[in-house]
């Protein structure tokens, strides 16, 4: 893979910047299966 070649080379921010991004597609992915992109809105 890409992201192994340059590992080493890659600064301890954006190791945790591809971390948090990862997280939130996650998250959005893990969300979207439970039934929607964002939760219901009070009176919605």
């Amino acid at each position: 893979m890409i992201i192994k070649e340059h590992k080493q080379g890659l600064p301890l921010a954006s190791k945790l910047l591809v971390g948090v991004f990862l997280g939130v597609i996650l998250a959005g992915i893990v969300t979207w299966l439970m039934g929607g992109v964002f939760p219901p809105f009070p009176g919605a």
